[in-house]
């Protein structure tokens, strides 16, 4: 029996190593300039890439118990439809991880640029848009639920105040990841993307450092969201209990 508290900060916990480990090892290589790539950019080599699948994978598969914890246990009455969708997204959050894991933003020998975006960036990018979109709307579900919550606590407004943070950081977000697109994909004066060997910039331009600031930003209100549950956690036991069946 433990407490649903270390579970939560397990989650997370792993989360933070598989992510930070990486980042850290890849800004000391001196690879970027300025230092503040996409968190897949830093998992783009190896062994950091074995680092980052290694923390993640366990911790997706315990963020999925949490948050059938957190919906089994933190009902408010008449909100159903939004706490389903909490649920929902919330696991679609840490699957995505695990989606993230199995096709990462690598750094190919493939023949050419549209050989990479057809194969890499395309099915990577389907897992961090399904990460990012997941969070922005499990916060705002989590700010919806409890906006008009009868017994209001410090950390029910603390999960409404999230919203005010991740709703414009995805906002920015789009439009700084769709101008950074066409950067990155036209900026070859006309070439056919088949006729040029990519090699992914390392000197990172504005565009980048927005872009990167809005998704950081979006997975650490994800993060500090799900901490707002710690002191219901901390009240709360878990307990796995085998049951052997017998003829």
């Amino acid at each position: 029996m433990a407490k649903c508290s270390y579970l939560l900060l397990l989650t997370l916990g792993l989360q933070a190593l598989g992510i930070l480990i990486p980042y850290v090892k890849v800004l000391q290589k001196n690879i970027f300039s300025p230092p503040l790539p996409f968190i897949s950019q830093t998992v783009g080599f190896s062994p950091e890439c074995g680092i980052f699948s290694f923390f993640l994978v366990p911790g997706s598969f315990f963020g999925i118990a949490l948050c059938c914890i957190i919906h089994k246990t933190s009902k408010v009455e008449g909100k159903e439809f939004v706490e389903n969708a909490s649920l929902f997204f919330g696991l679609l959050y840490f699957m995505s991880w695990v989606f993230l894991c199995a096709s990462p933003f690598t750094f190919t020998d493939l023949p050419n640029k549209y050989e990479w975006v057809l194969t890499v960036l395309s099915v990577h990018m389907t897992g961090a848009m399904l990460m990012l979109a997941s969070s922005v709307f499990f916060v705002l579900s989590q700010a919806i639920k409890y906006w008009n919550c009868m017994e209001i606590y410090d950390y029910h407004k603390g999960r409404c105040k999230m919203s005010y943070i991740i709703v414009p950081a995805a906002f920015i977000g789009i439009f700084s990841l769709i101008a950074l697109g066409f950067e990155e994909l036209t900026s070859e004066e006309g070439q056919s993307m088949k006729d040029i060997i990519y090699i992914l910039p390392t000197k990172l331009s504005m565009k980048y450092i927005v872009t990167a600031i809005c998704e950081w930003t979006i997975t650490l209100t994800m993060w500090f969201t799900l901490l707002t549950y710690y002191r219901k956690m901390e009240k709360m036991n878990l307990k796995i209990q085998i049951k052997r069946k017998t003829t």
